[in-house]
């Protein structure tokens, strides 16, 4: 699963908060629950990120790429 150590980090959590995570994701081992979610989480930042360079950038096909360099 993971090829680098892990830390252990002691974090105080408010019980609603862990319960809502182990019901939502449905994973029993809170630690593993609550890692999902943080991982979720970070996931949908970056989509989010991503997201807002919609229409500013411009991908290139390798058939557009060949195109242009005959064009040239």
């Amino acid at each position: 699963m993971y090829t680098h150590s892990m830390e252990t980090t002691f974090v105080r959590l408010e019980p609603r908060l862990i319960d809502a995570v182990v019901k939502v994701t449905g994973i029993r081992i809170k630690a593993r629950a609550i890692r999902t979610a943080i991982e979720e989480f970070l996931r949908d930042r970056k989509r989010k990120g991503l997201k807002q360079l919609a229409g500013k950038l411009r991908f290139y096909t390798q058939h557009d790429l060949a195109r242009m360099r005959n064009h040239a």
